[in-house]
């Protein structure tokens, strides 16, 4: 009965290991990516789920007051977020994102959560 159960058991996971594609969904990946891509990661300056976050406020020379602001990210395919970490690359760390990596992160953006 051990060995049927053993048997049993091993035919699950070689059906599951050959009928799924991958064990997190491409939404999933994406959000590990926003989350800590390279070591320090989109949302620390973009907010949690990429709804844009202050990321700075303070008080120029001249009494004025300042604050820097990590824009929404929400609605950005992944062609606008290669341009944007091109040009903004005195703010964004370089990541050197793949084209598919960066398809994953605007797939979590777009999800809304």
């Amino acid at each position: 009965m051990i060995m049927f159960k053993n048997a049993l058991i091993l035919q699950l996971i070689l059906a599951t290991t050959l009928f799924s594609s991958s064990f997190i969904t491409d939404r999933e990946y994406g959000e590990r990516l926003f989350k800590d891509p390279r070591g320090i990661g989109c949302n620390k300056c973009h907010g949690e789920n990429g709804s844009g976050k202050i990321i700075s406020e303070y008080v120029s020379d001249s009494g004025k007051p300042v604050t820097i602001f990590a824009p929404s990210l929400k609605f950005f395919n992944w062609q606008k977020l290669k341009k944007g970490i091109k040009k903004h690359s005195y703010f964004v760390p370089k990541y050197f994102l793949t084209k598919e990596e960066l398809i994953s992160i605007s797939r979590f953006l777009e999800d809304g959560k």
